[in-house]
């Protein structure tokens, strides 16, 4: 893969939001901000091409934002690098909701988009 540089102007405080959930991801901006934009481009091209497909809303454009808020929830509560199933428990039933399968799914479909791993027993990190 052939990587060019990108140059261009855009809204200060966006910037500046991006760069925070950059450095909370990840634990350091430099390697890891190409990495996150990337990533965005990717998942808007993905989300735009599946609406042109489709005349409803995207139920998985949906979960995924779903998924974006439980995860934003322990980040902002100090959650940068390993969480408990209790604190996931938590972030779920405070942002999504209570069901105990809903609970499980959300982190079923975390694992599975890679935005989690499991460490051992009960712990979980957040993927870099």
């Amino acid at each position: 893969m052939v990587k060019k540089p990108l140059y261009l102007k855009i809204d200060a405080e966006l910037l500046q939001r991006f760069k925070k959930h950059v450095l909370d991801k990840h634990g350091k901006f430099h390697g890891a901000f190409a990495v996150e934009v990337e990533n965005a481009l990717r998942r808007y091209l993905e989300e735009g091409s599946s609406a042109q497909n489709t005349q409803h809303t995207n139920p998985s454009s949906k979960t995924h934002s779903r998924l974006d808020r439980i995860i934003g929830w322990l980040h902002e509560r100090g959650y940068v690098r390993q969480f408990t199933w209790k604190d996931w428990e938590l972030a779920v039933i405070s942002t999504v909701g209570s069901d105990p399968r809903t609970i499980r799914k959300y982190l079923e479909l975390a694992l599975k988009l890679g935005r989690i791993r499991h460490v051992v027993g009960n712990v979980w990190e957040f993927a870099e």
